[in-house]
């Protein structure tokens, strides 16, 4: 990841959803996450890369050390 990077990430049931920007690292620090489907999408890019708008689809559980992808497709 790259610092500047926006990136639009919610949940299926809507209990989340915010747009986050990439840090000096090229990290979005998300606390609390709940288990469940999220999604997130790349909004904005740093000068000089392409977007990369597609959508992302995770599975979070809680008792996994890794989240698990389900698809690339909404």
């Amino acid at each position: 990841m790259l610092q500047g990077a926006a990136f639009h990430i919610w949940t299926k049931d809507g209990s989340f959803d915010e747009t986050k920007k990439t840090d000096a690292n090229g990290k979005i620090e998300l606390t609390g996450l709940l288990d469940g489907v999220w999604y997130y999408q790349e909004t904005a890019s740093p000068e000089g890369y392409l977007l990369d708008s597609t959508p992302l689809i995770v599975e979070h559980d809680f008792y996994s050390l890794l989240p698990r992808y389900i698809t690339s497709n909404q």
